[in-house]
């Protein structure tokens, strides 16, 4: 008769060792927003960007925008955030 195995369905916990990435230093970079233009995101990402630049030592950058959440982000306004900005702030749960 062959074996029968029963696996538990609780599994087993095994905690890997992860390194983080090194946490990059803020002070005199740029923050930019890039506005999807969902509702309300806007005033909330540029207040999330004006306050974390005033604390990181940041200057808040131009980021640019799209038509709407469901279309992508024009290449060139994507291409100019990688030159200009260290930072981008994008999106907004509905």
């Amino acid at each position: 008769m062959p074996e029968i195995r029963v696996a538990s369905p609780e599994g087993a916990v095994v905690a890997a060792h992860r390194t983080l990435a090194p946490t990059p230093r803020l002070g005199g970079g740029r923050i930019a927003v890039f506005h999807n233009s969902k509702p309300n995101a806007g005033l909330l990402l540029d207040t999330v960007a004006r306050r974390v630049a005033r604390r990181a030592g940041m200057a808040v950058v131009e980021g640019g925008s799209k038509p709407n959440a469901a279309e992508a982000g024009d290449a060139e306004v994507l291409a100019n955030l990688r030159l200009t900005a260290d930072v981008v702030l994008t999106g907004s749960g509905d």
